[in-house]
């Protein structure tokens, strides 16, 4: 219903929006069911995940570089 109400409010307010409503369609995402608290700590720990294989691959490419702080694309090549 909200979405419905959300829809009629953009098409009307926002033309160049409403053309695109019109030409895709309705929305069809679904909100998942999880646990807010899940997601969250999901998420840190992805980051820091993410943010350790990052620096894993990089300090090998400053190394060669010859730079702690900065690539240079001669030296890398």
């Amino acid at each position: 219903m909200i979405f419905k109400k959300a829809r009629r409010h953009l098409k009307k307010n926002d033309k160049v929006l409403g053309k695109r409503i019109n030409a895709v369609g309705i929305c069809t995402l679904t909100p998942l069911k999880r646990d807010h608290f899940d997601v969250l700590v999901s998420s840190i720990i992805s980051q820091q995940i993410s943010a350790k294989a990052a620096k894993t691959i990089k300090n090998p490419l400053l190394i060669i570089s010859g730079d702690d702080n900065t690539f240079d694309p001669k030296k890398l090549l």
